[in-house]
């Protein structure tokens, strides 16, 4: 339903939620349906938040055992503070962006459609330089959900306190390109969207199938180093990451497989990326935000001459994905890419395969001259 039951016509044997959804591949989410209400938990084990969805109208159900204590929130939900730029195309997918009354920083939101929309609607930012939030301004906003930027609700205390939910954001954490986008379907269920989540997601899913069929037909597989170096530390993407499952997908190794295990992205000692990553065919995302992007390997080394010294840099095999990015907007590679994994991969494979895609021509990703 996209409205509220009306008043006196609550009926407790009918399904209200008749669309529903299944996570195929997401193991940071769930969801189970109940006619009136669902459950959502996002997370696993102590810090999994688990959340009972209500159809507004409907009566609050008896709640028991581990619910006793779940945040209650009525669905669908028609007013969102989204903390992360990364949030704000999946609503733009779902076309929900009507339903995003705050946003972190509207500055780093990329230039297209979306920030236009919000620009439009004059929707405010609460959220500093620092990536920090200002509660206040979130409250004066009156969301019905919080959604924050990663598993830190800590700095939210004062904005639960006001009663209003905040939820985690946890994609980050999946091992799979798709898993990740299939996050989606958790606002469609905020939504009351599961049906147009589904689709979204299934299309998606195809397209990224369709492109991994074509990259099994490369005869090498060369290896990859990713990341960059940030105060005598590289943040390397960890075997079981999303990241590193793109660049296996493409046709490619990971150079530092045997070196960083584990999900997301782990600092890792320059020497160790230097001993295991020195001799990689390609290094990729070695630079990619907006305000210190590279134009050159002149710029490359100047910030670190030791870069002078890896294999891929020396034949000329550096790509970062800085293509859609400016000085006053964020890079959307780390936002549109979160809903088009099958175009990441699209790059990638053309980067590593060339000859696999002929006429291609990357979308977010471009080889440092």
């Amino acid at each position: 339903m996209s409205g509220c039951i009306k008043s006196g016509s609550f009926d407790k044997n009918q399904d209200y939620f008749p669309d529903k959804v299944t996570f195929t591949g997401a193991k940071q989410a769930k969801v189970s349906y109940h006619k009136s209400y669902k459950v959502m938990t996002l997370g696993q084990g102590k810090s999994a938040q688990t959340l009972v969805l209500l159809q507004c109208g409907a009566p609050k159900p008896s709640l028991t055992g581990d619910l006793a204590k779940a945040k209650v929130i009525n669905v669908p939900v028609k007013r969102v503070a989204a903390s992360s730029t990364t949030q704000v195309p999946v609503f733009q997918t779902l076309n929900s962006l009507d339903t995003i009354v705050g946003v972190n920083q509207l500055k780093q939101i990329y230039h297209g459609p979306a920030r236009e929309a919000l620009e439009a609607r004059h929707v405010p930012s609460y959220g500093s330089s620092q990536m920090t939030s200002d509660p206040e301004k979130i409250i004066a906003l009156k969301p019905d959900v919080v959604l924050a930027a990663s598993s830190a609700i800590e700095e939210f205390k004062q904005v639960e306190s006001a009663g209003i939910p905040v939820l985690q954001d946890l994609d980050y954490l999946e091992s799979d390109p798709l898993a990740r986008a299939e996050w989606m379907k958790t606002y469609g269920i905020l939504l009351n969207k599961e049906k147009d989540a589904t689709k979204t997601y299934d299309d998606i899913a195809k397209r990224y199938n369709e492109v991994e069929e074509k990259a099994k037909n490369a005869t090498a597989k060369p290896s990859v180093l990713v990341g960059q170096e940030t105060k005598g530390q590289w943040y390397v993407p960890a075997a079981d990451s999303y990241m590193v499952r793109f660049m296996t997908d493409a046709g490619a190794t990971n150079a530092m497989g045997k070196a960083v295990t584990g999900t997301g992205s782990t600092p890792t000692d320059s020497e160790v990326v230097f001993k295991y990553g020195s001799m990689a065919d390609f290094w990729l995302n070695g630079n990619y935000m907006a305000r210190t992007t590279w134009h050159s390997k002149a710029d490359a080394l100047k910030q670190n001459p030791r870069y002078g010294n890896l294999s891929a840099f020396k034949a000329g095999k550096v790509w970062n994905p800085t293509k859609r990015t400016a000085p006053d907007t964020g890079n959307d590679f780390w936002q549109s890419g979160v809903v088009q994994p099958d175009v990441v991969l699209k790059d990638l494979t053309y980067i590593f395969h060339p000859e696999l895609m002929s006429g291609y021509t990357p979308y977010y990703y471009q080889k440092l001259g």
